[in-house]
């Protein structure tokens, strides 16, 4: 019996280092993806790159108000080539920049709040 105890005592420590070896790859690998996913690119630079939209406040009806009627003029206009498919949100985004004098830019768009 001590033979079959001995046995299982190897058995029982070479079971507990595998785990301890398993928790630490995993602590390993989720530290790493939370680096990953915590620092992102261009944090340190500055926030006029318009990637920062937190810093900036969220679009207002008077946007809302000042869009909507721009939309429908331009879905209006190109209403051939909408319905075809052809008319992308980026036609609409240059459209709004141009014509709203709201003073936007192309990347100040880009927040979808």
């Amino acid at each position: 019996t001590s033979n079959k105890s001995a046995c299982w005592r190897q058995l029982t420590w070479k079971r507990c280092r595998l785990a301890v070896a398993a928790l630490v790859v995993v602590g390993l690998i989720s530290a790493a993806c939370f680096a990953l996913v915590s620092s992102t690119p261009g944090s340190s630079e500055s926030t006029s790159g318009g990637d920062n939209f937190g810093s900036r406040p969220a679009p207002t009806g008077d946007f809302a108000k000042a869009v909507v009627p721009l939309i429908r003029r331009y879905v209006t206009k190109h209403y051939k080539d909408y319905g075809k498919g052809l008319v992308t949100l980026r036609h609409m985004k240059q459209y709004i920049v141009a014509k709203s004098n709201l003073g936007l830019s192309y990347d100040d768009l880009r927040d979808d709040r």
